[in-house]
């Protein structure tokens, strides 16, 4: 590096605890009494006065000012700059005496930092002084990773996510409100219209909030679940039996108007189910995050949250919501045969997802899968 006040190219040692803009070429600039220049061949001339000038500990909130915004990389300038303001404080804090074995405690709760040095003397991540021989290793995390970064909200994610929506929209049509218009007076039920709404908001807050944080789904050519005829074909018969299986009940509903002026058992089950499956596949899209896509792999394994104590808890509100439905339209046996229908096709995708995920993490999806059960914590 060259420095920014007399322009000589070595190695520069910084010690200054703060930083400013230099007024002449727009770079970071120290005042002239606060830096070192250390070559190759003058290593070892920098004195004890200079390393009292080091900082103690590596601080990241100096060069905040200077720091790219979150999601994007740092110019080489700030990098270098936080790299050796790193390394020279490792190198203070390792060559930092300890106390002598003479040196008496002054009180007996010595060992406990007061407040106001605590701020000044504890050791960041980055930084951590040299470990004693009683020190013990770090325990892993037990809360859940960081969020991964939202995609900044364009035009065009805005257009997507408008296009999903009206998808929905007409797909959620044809699927509920079309049987209810065969019949007369059909469309005039508002339990048909309640359930449409619910299915709605259900698959909004998966596919339309997917979109608007984290961007588009992975292109379908790279699905797993399609990548053989026979997978598609399952894929297409099951879109056909959920399609007929919401579509019976409905019109059977609509032209029997069974309706009743005190809730029944049916009424009860079912919107337990539609609210337990609603309160899942939001909980779990917020832990899945980005991970919310198709038969792909993901950037990272989530085994936090509703994760940890199942692996697929999306198919399992799935199962809730259509069980929910047909109850709620007092067909049991609809509610039967699409939890039949949904079992079947689960469990071929669910093979697909672990040969990817086992492909893409190795034993740590094999240790989450062993310890974890597929829909049902505990149970299957």
């Amino acid at each position: 590096l060259a420095c920014t006040h007399c322009n000589q190219r070595s190695a520069v040692r910084y010690h200054a605890a703060s930083h400013r803009l230099h007024p002449h070429i727009g770079r970071v600039g120290y005042q002239e009494q606060k830096h070192v220049h250390v070559t190759s061949a003058s290593s070892g001339e920098a004195s004890a006065s200079d390393s009292s000038k080091a900082p103690k500990s590596y601080d990241p909130e100096i060069a905040r000012g200077f720091r790219a915004p979150e999601g994007e990389k740092d110019l080489w300038w700030v990098e270098e700059f936080e790299r050796r303001r790193r390394q020279l404080a490792e190198e203070v804090s390792e060559s930092k005496p300890g106390p002598s074995q003479g040196d008496a405690p002054s009180s007996s709760n010595s060992d406990a930092p007061s407040p106001a040095s605590h701020a000044s003397t504890a050791p960041t991540p980055e930084a951590a002084p040299a470990s004693t021989s009683e020190s013990k290793p770090a325990e892993p995390p037990s809360t859940p990773p960081e969020p991964e970064p939202k995609q900044p909200l364009t035009r065009a994610l805005m257009i997507k996510a408008a296009l999903q929506a009206v998808q929905l929209t007409i797909v959620l049509g044809m699927l509920i409100l079309y049987p209810a218009a065969s019949q007369p007076g059909g469309l005039y039920t508002g339990r048909v219209w309640l359930l449409y709404l619910v299915y709605w908001v259900f698959f909004a807050l998966g596919s339309v909030r997917r979109v608007l944080r984290y961007g588009a789904l992975a292109d379908r050519s790279q699905d797993r679940q399609r990548s053989s005829w026979a997978d598609r074909a399952r894929l297409g018969a099951f879109i056909v039996a959920v399609v007929l299986l919401h579509w019976a009940p409905v019109a059977r509903f609509c032209a029997l108007g069974l309706y009743y002026p005190d809730p029944t058992t049916y009424e009860v089950l079912g919107v337990g189910a539609l609210a337990a499956a609603l309160w899942l596949n939001d909980r779990a899209a917020r832990d899945l995050g980005a991970a919310w896509d198709r038969v792909v792999a993901p950037q990272r394994l989530v085994t936090h949250g509703v994760y940890a104590h199942v692996q697929h808890p999306i198919y399992t509100s799935y199962m809730l919501l259509f069980s929910g439905f047909a109850m709620c339209l007092h067909s049991a046996p609809a509610a039967l045969l699409l939890l039949a229908a949904c079992a079947l096709h689960y469990r071929r995708r669910t093979q697909l997802e672990s040969e990817v995920l086992l492909a893409a993490f190795g034993d740590a999806y094999a240790q989450y899968a062993a310890r974890t059960k597929k829909f049902i914590p505990r149970v299957i």
